[in-house]
Order: C-alpha cells, then structure tokens, then sequence
C-alpha cells in the first residue's frame, strides 16, 4: 500500500525516468542490431565492417560520455533533457541519411551518446538525486523499467516498420515523433521541477551543515579514493561479458547446438527477470543500502555463466538468460543508487558519467575481444568459466570493499 502510495504521489517524475529510459533504447544494441542486415546491404559492408563502424561509434561515445555526464550538475534538467532528446532525434536523422562508412560510424556515435548514453544516465541520475535515501532505490527501479520494455517492444516494431516503410524510413519516422511527440511530453512530465529542485537545494544545505561526514564528493576527490577503481574493477564485468556474449550469440549457439530462435526466446525470460530484479532490488536497497547489496551484484551472472560453461542443454540457454536478467536488474538500480550513497548527490552527475562512460568503453572492447579469442581456437565454454572466475573474484573484492562495519573514507582520505 504504501508503495502504491509512493508510485501515485510521484508519478510524474517516475513516468518523466521511465520515458528517457525508454527512449535510450533508440541507441542500444538490441535495436540497431535488428537494422544490420539492411544497413549491411546498402552500404556493401561486411559483418566485420559494420561490427567496426558500430565498435568506433560507441566507443567514442563512451569517452566522451565521461566528460558530457557532468553538464547536468550544472544546468536546469528541462532544458537539458530538451537538448539531449533532440540530439538523439538528429542521430536518428543522420542515421536514415547516412551515404557512407564515415557517416555510419558518426550516426551510431550521436545514437550511442545520446540514447544509450546520456538518456541513461539523466533518468538514473535524476532520480537518485531528487528522492531521499529511504525512496531512492524504489524510484531508479521504477525508472529503469524502460529498458526492459524497450527490449520487449522495439525490436518487434522495428521489424514491422521496415517491413512496411524501410529501414531509413523508420529512422526518419523516430526522428520526427522524438521533435513533435516525446520532447514535449518529456517537458509535462517536469512540470513543477522548480519547486522540487529548490526542496533538493535546502536538503544538501541541511546536511552540509549538520555533519562533515555528509560532505558532497567532488569529481577529484572520487578519482582520489582508492575505493573507486577497486569497486569499478568489479563493476565493469557484466558490462563486458554479456555485451561480448550477446554480440557473437550466433557462434554461442552454433558452438551450443542451439538454434537462433530458441536463444531469441531467452531474451523474453531475460526482460522479465530484469524486471523483477529491478522492483525487488529497489525495496531492498531503501531499507538495507546500496552498499550492502553490492554484495550480490555477480552472483547470478556468475551462476549462469556456470550453467553455460557445464551444459549443452537447450534449457541451460533459458537459465542463463534469467540468471543474467537478474544480474541486469539488481545492477541498473544498484548503479543508480550506490555512488549516490557513497559519494552524495552534488556532483553526481560528473561521478556516474565516468561511471557509466568506463562501461561503455569496456562493453565497446568486448565484441572484438571475445571474436579475435574465438577466431584463436578458444571456446565459449572456456570463455563462460573464465568470467565465472571473473565474477567470484569481483565479488570478493566488493565484500572486502563493502562489508557492513568497514570505515568509511572521507574525501581526500
């Protein structure tokens, strides 16, 4: 009931973190994925030719992400969530009229920065900003409901539209409901936001003043604690095994003796168990903390990547899928979350654009890494246990880090 309370009491603002994630789907993999074969044909590329316009295009995006992801510490959240959908309305422009390589590879820069990006990255940011620390973790879990339901619809409407337009057509049409449709609605989601960042304004003021140990971390100061690149070391590994595992699941499943089809369906059970996770991390979170939770973050992909390495069996695919789809959950809310817990909510934008910039850059490394180590002989069973070991000795590294009872270090400290 009271959770009931809380989505109807917030409902604009959840609906306003739900829209962008959503709409982040326009520049995630399992959209454009599903135009490769129509880009590939019109532009006489082969796999390895769109792989690397796609690899350039998100891997600049990820470093440039890393420097953008400050700008919404410093300016009014509707003008700049206006900006950056517009922007993602000009990658999907660009995209329909692209006429080359160079074009292709900028076109999935502006979709990768903006849609996976920067999309991302305001509705989490925005929503462990502006909610208290006993609500935080309900509000990024509802907001991050996008990304599932993305995964769930646009593939499927992509299909039809190309179907019955084409594929630049569909680009085009995507550009133009993102200008008429969904910044506009985007803007009456944040109506009233003035009244909500003044009441942000006076809490931090509150809390500067009543004790040294709620001090807001600065971006510096973050780079300076030992704690980050330890954690991140751990962090990173869902972002580069399922982004590898997923890009080559053709060859995971002709390895597997699975058949394409029967993979697809795994990505059903997968969106359902992100989903779960999100709901039930984000009730866990307000009342134990991130940091606590942290704990579990790569158990389930670390299982699944277990099961995938032990079996053959058509049903192992569907356990892995929702083994990872827990992992995918717990993790978009425990990153919307932690840094938020650790380092304060000032700079919060400037801490998860690094964040979120180091995993996209390290999900951009996967694919030509795991194909260069497939190409060399190694086999998905190989990789799958060598991940599982990546996964255990992660989790030793956030217990050592996160462990309830351990100090916690202050800037500079």
């Amino acid at each position: 009931m009271e959770y009931l309370r809380f989505l109807h009491k917030n409902r604009r603002f959840l609906g306003y973190g739900f829209l962008l994630t959503l709409l982040a789907n326009f520049g995630q993999t399992t959209t454009i994925a599903v135009f490769g074969g129509e880009i590939r044909e019109a532009f006489a590329l082969s796999h390895g030719d769109f792989g690397m316009a796609y690899g350039i295009g998100t891997l600049s995006g990820g470093l440039m992400l890393i420097g953008a992801g400050r700008a919404i510490d410093h300016f009014d959240l509707r003008p700049y969530t206006a900006i950056i959908a517009l922007c993602l309305a000009v990658g999907c422009f660009s995209l329909s009229q692209a006429n080359g390589f160079v074009f292709l590879a900028a076109a999935f820069f502006v979709l990768r920065l903006f849609g996976q990006g920067l999309m991302s990255h305001t509705a989490t940011t925005a929503m462990a900003r502006y909610f208290e620390p006993g609500v935080r973790g309900r509000a990024v879990s509802v907001a991050v409901l996008g990304f599932p339901a993305g995964e769930a619809v646009f593939p499927g409407l992509a299909v039809l539209l190309i179907g019955a337009i084409g594929w630049r057509e569909t680009w085009l049409a995507a550009s133009i409901a993102l200008i008429v449709l969904f910044i506009p609605l985007l803007l009456l989601l944040l109506r009233g936001h003035g009244l909500r960042h003044q009441a942000l304004a006076a809490r931090l003021a509150r809390v500067g003043a009543s004790s040294s140990a709620a001090r807001q971390w600065s971006l510096g100061e973050v780079l300076r604690d030992w704690r980050f690149p330890v954690a991140m070391s751990a962090m990173v590994a869902p972002a580069f095994i399922t982004t590898g595992l997923f890009f080559h699941q053709v060859h995971l499943v002709d390895s597997k003796g699975w058949t394409l089809g029967w993979f697809a369906t795994g990505f059903v059970v997968f969106a359902i168990m992100k989903v779960v996770a999100s709901l039930a991390s984000g009730i866990l979170i307000d009342r134990f903390g991130a940091r606590p939770m942290s704990l579990l973050y790569l158990f389930p992909l670390g299982a699944g990547l277990l099961v995938l390495g032990f079996s053959n069996a058509p049903v192992s695919a569907l356990i892995f899928m929702a083994l990872a789809g827990l992992n995918g959950g717990l993790g978009q809310t425990l990153m919307g979350t932690l840094w938020a817990e650790i380092y304060g909510v000032q700079h919060l934008g400037a801490v998860r654009g690094l964040v979120f910039g180091l995993m996209v850059v390290f999900s951009a490394t996967a694919p030509p890494i795991l194909g260069i180590l497939y190409d060399l002989g190694v086999t998905v069973e190989a990789i799958a246990f060598y991940s599982a070991g990546y996964c255990l000795i992660g989790s030793a590294l956030l217990a050592w880090l996160f462990l309830p009872g351990r100090p916690v270090s202050k800037p500079g400290g």
